[in-house]
């Protein structure tokens, strides 16, 4: 996407909570009501979330015992 360190100046943007744009397609995003933050040389990084499961332990999960609402061991058993 960028060449070399051009990232390290590469524009974001951010609607609501979520990043929409970076690089040149962030800037063409800019209007009158944008507000532009510097970072000063620091770096910004998103906040991830990984949602994904690996097919063979998922499936060994979906089947496990889940003993969370046992009362007994009569109950368990």
């Amino acid at each position: 996407m960028f060449d070399g360190e051009a990232w390290r100046e590469a524009p974001l943007a951010v609607r609501g909570e979520r990043v929409v744009a970076l690089g040149p397609e962030a800037t063409e995003l800019r209007g009158p009501r944008t507000r532009v933050v510097s970072l000063q040389g620091r770096a910004l990084l998103p906040g991830f979330h990984d949602a994904h499961t690996h097919f063979l332990g998922g499936a060994l999960a979906a089947e496990a015992l889940d003993p969370s609402a046992v009362r007994s061991s009569e109950e368990l058993a």
